[in-house]
């Protein structure tokens, strides 16, 4: 398993720290919504690609106010402005935490589908928790040979998110972590399959 970080506005980073404590991989928060850009998104893509980790932009939806064609159309050309859609690069993250009311597992794999059109990555992931994609999500409806899960479930041996299928790939175990580089808590994740397999197309 490999050691990753997720991380946003709200993390002031210093990657050379994170690196030497034996992290890997990142996901940096890249829009929200339909009009949203982290403040931070460009400074934290540059300095961690300058110290060799692997990285890939996530998106916090909005599916609560906005159709997924909207939410994914903002996250794609942001992405691809930064030539962080393609391979080489973690798979486009769909972070998935407000309801809509309605069919979200629609809106779900409308927003896979305009994600993948727009940025010609296939691979996808998707990040909720446990609970969402046992009671919320309903993954049978959008899953399919493309798509990986990253599932947060606290508490847990780190690897062991408590909700198994061969899509899952990666496990946020705590929102309380701390690492040398980073004043505050943050994210703490591992990823139970090789990095090469997250970063092919």
């Amino acid at each position: 398993m490999s050691s990753g970080i997720d991380v946003s506005r709200h993390q002031d980073v210093n990657w050379y720290g994170v690196r030497d404590a034996g992290y890997e991989w990142a996901y940096i928060k890249a829009t929200e919504g339909i009009g949203y850009v982290d403040p931070l998104f460009d400074a934290h893509v540059d300095a961690a690609r300058s110290v060799g980790f692997t990285i890939g932009g996530y998106h916090f939806a909005r599916p609560d106010t906005n159709p997924p064609e909207a939410d994914a159309e903002h996250f794609a050309t942001e992405l691809n402005a930064r030539g962080l859609a393609g391979e080489g690069n973690l798979p486009p993250c769909l972070d998935i935490e407000r309801d809509n009311g309605g069919d979200l597992a629609e809106w779900v794999r409308v927003f896979i589908a305009e994600t993948r059109r727009i940025t010609g990555r296939h691979q996808i992931m998707v990040y909720a928790s446990t609970s969402w994609f046992r009671d919320k999500l309903n993954p049978d409806h959008w899953l399919d040979d493309g798509v990986r899960l990253w599932v947060a479930h606290y508490g847990r041996t780190p690897g062991q998110p408590g909700y198994l299928t061969d899509k899952v790939c990666a496990h946020q175990y705590t929102d309380t972590g701390r690492l040398p580089g980073i004043d505050g808590h943050v994210d703490l994740n591992v990823c139970m399959v090789e990095l090469s397999r997250l970063t092919e197309h």
